[in-house]
């Protein structure tokens, strides 16, 4: 009798043991997976500011006011019936940077901003794969993409999503919009906010062509 007390009182010391053991294991996974997700929060946020581009004030173009990356060393070429900007993220050590290009062209009659993406921007396979999206810029009609593209860096070809835009402003003025990222996460909100910036001004002087980094204020 007294060994059979002995014998269920060290099943319940065991058994009380194997169930605080047990709560303990679940706590530390549950510390560790809290943990896990909090660290990829903050990669993705770290990435994200890391990756992040402030805008200047609104700068003149040719009869168009926009906004573009601060600190990018900028290129301006002016040919009749068109306006090519290039800015150019620049890093050190000479590394490649993103790329941002806006063209403005004149036509000789409006289209829609999505068939001129479609038809004289996208080669075939990247406008097979566009997500495009709606916007309105300035009480016009526009159209952002995001899309796949092979490109060839040194001997190695990588396959990089890229971002596009088009606005036909009046008179068949189409502006473009192309941003080459490397796997910015900002780069599809870069470019909405750079196109929605856009503003088609009358009485503006044609800026000289420049090769200083932007200055301003902004951020995307």
């Amino acid at each position: 009798m007294q060994a059979a007390l002995v014998y269920n009182q060290r099943l319940m010391a065991r058994s009380e043991y194997t169930s605080r053991r047990r709560l303990m294991m679940q706590i530390v996974v549950w510390v560790v997976f809290a943990a896990g997700i909090a660290l990829s929060a903050g990669m993705v946020q770290w990435k994200a500011a890391k990756t992040r581009v402030h805008l200047t004030p609104l700068q003149t173009f040719g009869g168009l006011e926009m906004r573009l990356p601060q600190g990018w060393l900028m290129k301006v070429r002016s040919l009749p019936g068109s306006h090519l900007i290039r800015c150019d993220e620049q890093l050190p050590g000479g590394a490649l940077g993103r790329t941002l290009i806006v063209l403005q062209q004149s036509l000789r009659s409006e289209i829609d901003p999505l068939e001129f993406l479609m038809t004289r921007v996208l080669s075939d396979e990247a406008a097979d794969a566009a997500d495009a999206e709606w916007i309105e810029v300035d009480g016009h009609k526009g159209v952002v993409l995001q899309y796949l593209q092979q490109i060839q860096v040194g001997r190695t070809i990588r396959t990089q999503q890229q971002t596009a835009a088009c606005i036909m402003l009046e008179g068949g003025n189409a502006v473009v919009i192309q941003y080459s990222g490397h796997g910015d996460p900002n780069g599809k909100e870069l470019v909405r906010q750079i196109a929605q910036s856009l503003h088609a001004v009358n009485d503006a002087r044609e800026s000289a062509p420049s090769r200083r980094p932007l200055p301003g204020s902004g951020a995307v």
